[in-house]
This record gives structure tokens, sequence and C-alpha cells, in this order.
């Protein structure tokens, strides 16, 4: 049989779930003979195709769909430093002359729906920042869902959706609103990893749907407004998952004005606006005066 990018997916799921019975080994044996003949074809590839190989690996190393690990802790921590192997970052921001918030946000979601609804879902996110009169520094998430699985038939169905949102430690959940309706307290689960502070709580979008997330939250550490600023969010993405458009929106407020920014962002009535995609981890750079 011909398997390539378009079909990969149904050819697997074809054979893990056609005539399957428990202990069954036929999705097992399937990615293990077509493993064995990419092997064999690398083998006899000429110049051409092995450039062509290597700029895919260096691709999907990138966007996280290929993860690294090695015992060796040299290696290992090279590989963490390049974003390789799926590790929660650690973010600093020293630099001379500037006051620097080195902000962060990764969204985790863990699928607990016996499915692949993951396929079928997409997402939009949109993240705004505001500054405070007194430095403080308050923050908004949304996230649109939408659930184009069109039957409860597998591999289909509900996106029953464990989500994290990983933030910089310290930082104070205010609300969560699914579809305006707020999550009880007792809902959701404020943990401490690597780190970070993470607002996990479940979210289940059904088949044909579309649902939206919000979430309302504020950092431990302030501007100190009698200096010079620099604000970095640091946007980490979560290996496997689909592009997500995300828009960040930087509001100063008061008498404070973005100078700068990085990449290059739309300022619209003072208001720092990027558009982007979360196709592997990305930094925004913003100076106020």
């Amino acid at each position: 049989e011909t398997v390539n990018a378009e079909n990969l997916f149904d050819k697997a799921e074809h054979h893990a779930e056609i005539d399957f019975f428990p202990g069954s080994k036929k999705k097992k044996n399937f990615l293990s003979s077509l493993s064995s003949s990419l092997f064999e074809k690398i083998k006899v590839s000429g110049k051409t195709e092995l450039l062509a190989l290597g700029s895919s690996v260096a691709s999907s190393l990138s966007s996280k769909d290929i993860m690294l690990y090695f015992d060796e802790k040299q290696v290992g921590d090279l590989i963490y430093n390049l974003g390789w192997d799926g590790g929660i970052k650690k973010i600093n921001c020293i630099i001379e002359g500037y006051h620097c918030i080195a902000d962060y946000l990764m969204l985790v979601e863990a699928n607990l729906g016996v499915n692949k609804a993951n396929y079928f879902v997409e997402r939009k996110v949109s993240h705004q920042v505001n500054l405070g009169k007194n430095g403080e520094i308050t923050e908004e998430l949304q996230i649109i869902y939408q659930n184009n699985s069109k039957t409860e038939i597998f591999p289909g169905g509900s996106y029953k959706n464990y989500l994290r949102i990983l933030v910089p430690g310290g930082s104070e959940i205010e609300k969560v609103l699914i579809d305006d309706q707020e999550v009880k307290e007792k809902s959701i689960f404020v943990t401490d990893i690597s780190g970070k502070t993470s607002f996990g709580f479940l979210v289940n979008v059904p088949i044909m749907e579309k649902m939206e997330v919000r979430v309302k939250y504020s950092l431990a550490e302030k501007f100190d407004l009698s200096k010079k600023n620099k604000y970095l969010l640091y946007l980490q993405k979560q290996s496997g998952i689909e592009d997500k458009t995300f828009d960040l929106v930087f509001n100063p407020k008061g008498d404070t004005l973005v100078e700068s920014t990085k990449p290059k962002a739309s300022i619209v009535s003072g208001l720092a606006v990027f558009s982007t995609k979360i196709d592997k981890d990305r930094v925004f750079e913003i100076d106020l005066k």
C-alpha cells in the first residue's frame, strides 16, 4: 500500500481499529514496517533528497513535532537550551539600564476522551496584557475551540480537554469563564510546576460546536514606573499540537508609551498588537517609555 503525508493518519487509524482485539499488534506492526521502509529509502537517497530531509527534520524540531532525549547530561543540556526536549523553559530578563519583566505562557492540552478528537479541533488564541497605574500587570487569555468532528463515532467525538495554562510562578487566578459561565473555584486546580504556576480545568467541546475559554489572572511582579521598563513574553508551544493563530495585545495605559517592539508590532491607539501563529516557541519584546 502507498503511504504519504496526506493519508498517514487515516492509514494508522485503519490498522489500529479494523478487526481490533485486546493485545492486537496491527498498528505497531504497521508503524514498524513503515519506519523500516523509510530508513531503507534514506539509505539510497541522493544528496538533494538528503538535504530536503535535513531541512524537514530541522523544521520539525523547531515546531516541536520531533522531540529528542539523551541520557548524557552535557548533550541533554544542549538539547534543552535549543528547546528540542519539550522541557518547560526557564526565562530570565536581565538587561542593563532596564527594569525587565519576564513573562511566560504555555497552553498544555490533554485529551481525556477515548478518541482522536484532537485531529478535528481548531484553535484561536488571543492574549491581552494590561499595565496598571501602579505598575501592576493583569492578563486575559482567550481561547476559541472549534470541534469539527461530525459524529461521536471513533476517531471523532467530543473533545474532553484537560487544559493547563502555565504562567510565571506566583501568579494569581482571578476567574475562568467558559462561554461566559464562570468556572467554580473548586474546579480550578492551581499547582506549581518547574517554577511556573499552572491553572488546570476541564473544557468539553461537543461535536460541531465552538467554545470560548477566557482566563483572567495577575502577575506577582510589577513594573517600576520610576525606571525604564522592558517587557518580554516567552510563548512556548506544546509538542504535537497543530498551529494556532495567536494575537497579543499590550496595553500600557496612563502616561506609559510603547517605544519599540521585537518583532515589529502594529501600534493602534497606543496599544502594541502582534499577530502570528504558535508554530514554534516565540519571544515578544516591548520597550516602554
